[in-house]
Protein backbone atom coordinates (compact mmCIF):
# COMPACT_ATOMS: atom_id res chain seq x y z
CA UNK A 1 0.00 0.00 0.00
CA UNK A 2 2.97 2.49 0.66
CA UNK A 3 4.46 1.86 -2.72
CA UNK A 4 1.02 2.27 -4.58
CA UNK A 5 0.31 6.08 -1.90
CA UNK A 6 4.28 6.59 -3.08
CA UNK A 7 3.07 6.06 -7.15
CA UNK A 8 -0.01 8.20 -7.05
CA UNK A 9 2.38 11.39 -5.63
CA UNK A 10 4.67 10.83 -8.55
CA UNK A 11 1.89 10.65 -10.93
CA UNK A 12 0.36 13.40 -9.29
CA UNK A 13 3.71 15.61 -9.44
CA UNK A 14 4.33 14.68 -13.01
CA UNK A 15 0.61 15.85 -14.07
CA UNK A 16 1.10 19.10 -12.68
CA UNK A 17 4.97 19.35 -14.26
CA UNK A 18 3.32 18.64 -17.55
CA UNK A 19 0.86 21.50 -16.90
CA UNK A 20 3.56 23.75 -16.35
CA UNK A 21 5.42 22.92 -19.49
CA UNK A 22 2.76 23.27 -21.72
CA UNK A 23 1.93 26.85 -19.96
CA UNK A 24 6.04 27.98 -19.97
CA UNK A 25 5.82 28.90 -23.84
CA UNK A 26 2.63 31.22 -23.00
CA UNK A 27 4.39 33.04 -19.80
CA UNK A 28 8.12 33.06 -21.70
CA UNK A 29 6.45 34.86 -24.68
CA UNK A 30 5.11 37.38 -22.35
CA UNK A 31 8.55 37.86 -20.52
CA UNK A 32 10.91 37.83 -23.19
CA UNK A 33 12.22 41.35 -24.31
CA UNK A 34 12.99 42.57 -27.55
CA UNK A 35 13.64 45.90 -28.91
CA UNK A 36 11.32 48.20 -30.62
CA UNK A 37 14.00 48.79 -33.06
CA UNK A 38 14.26 44.61 -33.75
CA UNK A 39 10.28 44.66 -35.12
CA UNK A 40 8.80 45.93 -38.49
CA UNK A 41 5.65 49.03 -36.78
CA UNK A 42 3.18 46.87 -38.67
CA UNK A 43 3.79 43.81 -36.53
CA UNK A 44 3.44 45.81 -33.14
CA UNK A 45 0.36 45.04 -30.95
CA UNK A 46 -0.51 48.25 -28.66
CA UNK A 47 -2.25 47.58 -25.39
CA UNK A 48 -3.44 51.78 -23.82
CA UNK A 49 -5.18 52.17 -20.30
CA UNK A 50 -6.15 55.14 -18.18
CA UNK A 51 -8.20 54.94 -14.87
CA UNK A 52 -9.41 57.85 -12.82
CA UNK A 53 -10.28 57.19 -9.18
CA UNK A 54 -12.68 59.42 -8.33
CA UNK A 55 -11.69 58.44 -4.24
CA UNK A 56 -7.99 59.13 -4.82
CA UNK A 57 -8.07 62.04 -7.39
CA UNK A 58 -5.50 60.42 -9.48
CA UNK A 59 -5.24 59.12 -13.08
CA UNK A 60 -3.45 55.80 -13.51
CA UNK A 61 -1.92 55.21 -17.12
CA UNK A 62 -0.24 51.80 -18.63
CA UNK A 63 0.81 50.74 -22.03
CA UNK A 64 2.19 48.01 -23.62
CA UNK A 65 3.31 46.85 -26.66
CA UNK A 66 3.54 43.11 -27.84
CA UNK A 67 4.66 41.02 -31.30
CA UNK A 68 1.68 40.37 -32.95
CA UNK A 69 -1.31 40.31 -30.35
CA UNK A 70 -1.72 41.25 -26.60
CA UNK A 71 0.28 37.53 -25.18
CA UNK A 72 3.22 38.49 -27.96
CA UNK A 73 6.83 38.78 -27.01
CA UNK A 74 6.92 42.28 -24.86
CA UNK A 75 8.49 44.94 -26.60
CA UNK A 76 10.86 47.90 -25.21
CA UNK A 77 10.90 51.27 -26.98
CA UNK A 78 13.65 52.02 -28.24
CA UNK A 79 14.61 55.71 -29.18
CA UNK A 80 12.90 58.00 -31.01
CA UNK A 81 10.14 55.77 -29.76
CA UNK A 82 8.34 56.59 -26.82
CA UNK A 83 4.43 56.55 -25.19
CA UNK A 84 2.54 59.63 -23.76
CA UNK A 85 -0.69 60.52 -22.49
CA UNK A 86 -1.63 64.25 -23.08
CA UNK A 87 1.70 65.05 -23.64
CA UNK A 88 2.91 63.39 -20.09
CA UNK A 89 6.02 60.54 -20.71
CA UNK A 90 4.83 57.35 -19.53
CA UNK A 91 8.09 54.82 -16.99
CA UNK A 92 9.02 52.17 -17.98
CA UNK A 93 8.36 49.08 -15.68
CA UNK A 94 9.92 45.78 -16.26
CA UNK A 95 7.89 42.84 -14.34
CA UNK A 96 6.88 39.88 -16.87
CA UNK A 97 8.38 41.97 -19.93
CA UNK A 98 8.28 45.82 -20.34
CA UNK A 99 5.52 48.33 -20.02
CA UNK A 100 4.78 51.96 -19.74
CA UNK A 101 3.11 53.28 -16.55
CA UNK A 102 1.98 56.57 -15.40
CA UNK A 103 0.07 57.96 -11.95
CA UNK A 104 -0.50 61.55 -11.81
CA UNK A 105 -2.85 63.43 -9.37
CA UNK A 106 -5.67 65.73 -12.05
CA UNK A 107 -9.08 66.70 -11.88
CA UNK A 108 -11.11 64.58 -13.89
CA UNK A 109 -11.47 66.04 -17.33
CA UNK A 110 -14.85 64.92 -19.40
CA UNK A 111 -12.08 65.60 -22.66
CA UNK A 112 -10.77 62.74 -24.54
CA UNK A 113 -7.23 61.60 -23.48
CA UNK A 114 -5.19 61.34 -25.70
CA UNK A 115 -2.25 59.04 -26.53
CA UNK A 116 0.80 59.49 -28.43
CA UNK A 117 3.49 56.77 -29.69
CA UNK A 118 6.23 58.11 -31.63
CA UNK A 119 7.48 55.11 -33.93
CA UNK A 120 10.38 53.97 -34.89
CA UNK A 121 10.47 56.30 -37.67
CA UNK A 122 9.62 59.66 -35.72
CA UNK A 123 6.38 59.16 -37.03
CA UNK A 124 3.85 60.21 -33.99
CA UNK A 125 0.35 58.53 -34.08
CA UNK A 126 -2.45 59.45 -32.07
CA UNK A 127 -5.98 57.60 -29.84
CA UNK A 128 -8.55 59.13 -28.32
CA UNK A 129 -10.93 58.02 -26.04
CA UNK A 130 -12.92 59.45 -23.07
CA UNK A 131 -13.45 58.43 -19.83
CA UNK A 132 -17.23 58.63 -18.75
CA UNK A 133 -18.45 59.09 -14.87
CA UNK A 134 -21.06 58.53 -13.17
CA UNK A 135 -22.95 58.65 -9.90
CA UNK A 136 -24.84 56.52 -7.68
CA UNK A 137 -28.19 57.50 -6.69
CA UNK A 138 -29.52 56.62 -3.08
CA UNK A 139 -26.47 53.79 -2.58
CA UNK A 140 -27.44 51.21 -0.46
CA UNK A 141 -26.68 51.20 3.07
CA UNK A 142 -26.23 47.06 3.46
CA UNK A 143 -26.29 43.56 1.65
CA UNK A 144 -26.61 40.15 2.46
CA UNK A 145 -24.82 37.02 1.04
CA UNK A 146 -26.92 35.73 -2.24
CA UNK A 147 -28.37 39.02 -2.29
CA UNK A 148 -29.23 40.90 -5.56
CA UNK A 149 -28.32 45.07 -5.37
CA UNK A 150 -30.07 47.25 -8.40
CA UNK A 151 -28.28 50.28 -8.63
CA UNK A 152 -29.50 53.60 -10.01
CA UNK A 153 -27.00 55.93 -11.67
CA UNK A 154 -26.56 59.53 -13.17
CA UNK A 155 -24.37 60.82 -15.94
CA UNK A 156 -23.77 59.28 -19.71
CA UNK A 157 -26.90 56.41 -20.12
CA UNK A 158 -25.71 52.83 -19.46
CA UNK A 159 -24.29 50.87 -22.37
CA UNK A 160 -24.20 46.97 -22.32
CA UNK A 161 -21.22 48.13 -24.78
CA UNK A 162 -19.19 49.27 -21.48
CA UNK A 163 -17.84 46.72 -19.24
CA UNK A 164 -18.86 47.04 -15.39
CA UNK A 165 -16.50 45.68 -12.28
CA UNK A 166 -17.96 46.03 -9.31
CA UNK A 167 -16.83 43.96 -5.68
CA UNK A 168 -16.91 44.49 -2.10
CA UNK A 169 -13.67 44.93 0.28
CA UNK A 170 -13.93 44.28 3.96
CA UNK A 171 -10.92 44.86 6.24
CA UNK A 172 -10.45 42.58 8.94
CA UNK A 173 -9.27 42.77 12.84
CA UNK A 174 -6.13 40.82 12.01
CA UNK A 175 -4.86 43.59 9.58
CA UNK A 176 -6.13 41.60 6.14
CA UNK A 177 -8.37 42.35 3.64
CA UNK A 178 -10.89 40.16 1.56
CA UNK A 179 -12.27 41.14 -1.47
CA UNK A 180 -15.49 39.84 -3.29
CA UNK A 181 -16.31 40.22 -6.73
CA UNK A 182 -19.58 40.92 -7.84
CA UNK A 183 -21.69 39.79 -11.17
CA UNK A 184 -22.70 43.15 -12.89
CA UNK A 185 -25.76 43.58 -15.70
CA UNK A 186 -26.79 46.64 -17.01
CA UNK A 187 -30.83 46.97 -16.92
CA UNK A 188 -31.93 49.64 -18.40
CA UNK A 189 -30.03 53.34 -18.93
CA UNK A 190 -30.05 54.03 -15.40
CA UNK A 191 -29.71 50.78 -13.43
CA UNK A 192 -26.89 48.55 -13.32
CA UNK A 193 -27.50 44.95 -11.46
CA UNK A 194 -25.20 43.57 -9.00
CA UNK A 195 -25.05 39.88 -7.69
CA UNK A 196 -23.85 38.77 -4.96
CA UNK A 197 -22.61 34.92 -4.69
CA UNK A 198 -24.19 33.25 -1.50
CA UNK A 199 -20.66 31.47 -0.69
CA UNK A 200 -18.91 34.64 0.81
CA UNK A 201 -16.22 34.77 3.17
CA UNK A 202 -17.22 38.36 4.34
CA UNK A 203 -18.31 38.66 7.55
CA UNK A 204 -20.96 40.59 9.05
CA UNK A 205 -19.64 44.18 9.46
CA UNK A 206 -18.57 47.11 7.94
CA UNK A 207 -17.31 46.97 3.57
CA UNK A 208 -16.83 48.77 1.23
CA UNK A 209 -18.10 48.52 -2.66
CA UNK A 210 -16.94 49.50 -5.44
CA UNK A 211 -17.84 50.27 -8.84
CA UNK A 212 -16.07 50.65 -12.69
CA UNK A 213 -16.85 51.44 -15.84
CA UNK A 214 -14.83 50.86 -18.85
CA UNK A 215 -15.24 52.08 -22.05
CA UNK A 216 -13.20 50.42 -25.03
CA UNK A 217 -11.95 51.07 -28.33
CA UNK A 218 -10.01 49.45 -31.34
CA UNK A 219 -7.02 51.68 -32.27
CA UNK A 220 -7.66 54.16 -35.34
CA UNK A 221 -4.46 55.56 -36.23
CA UNK A 222 -0.53 53.42 -36.98
CA UNK A 223 0.51 51.23 -39.24
CA UNK A 224 -1.62 48.02 -38.38
CA UNK A 225 -4.08 49.66 -35.97
CA UNK A 226 -3.73 46.90 -34.41
CA UNK A 227 -4.25 47.08 -30.53
CA UNK A 228 -6.99 48.50 -28.09
CA UNK A 229 -7.64 51.69 -25.83
CA UNK A 230 -9.45 51.51 -22.59
CA UNK A 231 -10.85 54.06 -20.22
CA UNK A 232 -11.95 53.66 -16.74
CA UNK A 233 -14.17 55.48 -14.65
CA UNK A 234 -13.76 54.44 -10.35
CA UNK A 235 -16.45 55.96 -8.52
CA UNK A 236 -15.72 56.44 -4.76
CA UNK A 237 -16.20 53.34 -2.73
CA UNK A 238 -20.08 53.11 -1.35
CA UNK A 239 -19.50 52.14 2.37
CA UNK A 240 -22.45 49.85 3.58
CA UNK A 241 -23.22 46.31 5.96
CA UNK A 242 -22.70 43.19 5.30
CA UNK A 243 -25.97 41.85 6.93
CA UNK A 244 -26.65 37.98 7.52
Amino acid sequence: MRQIRTLGRISADAVKLAAALALAPLLLGCIETVGSDQVSDDAIYRTYRVTYSEESGRVLASASFNVGGPLGTSIRLQSPSRILLNDLQLSERSFLGTTYEGDWAVPFSAEPYRWTWIDRRGDAHFERLSIVPFEVQSPPASVSPGASLTITMTGQSLSSEDSWGAWITQDHADGSTRTESLEARVLDGRRLRLDASQETRLEEGDAQLVIRRTRSAGLQQGPSRSGTVYATFEATPIRLRITR
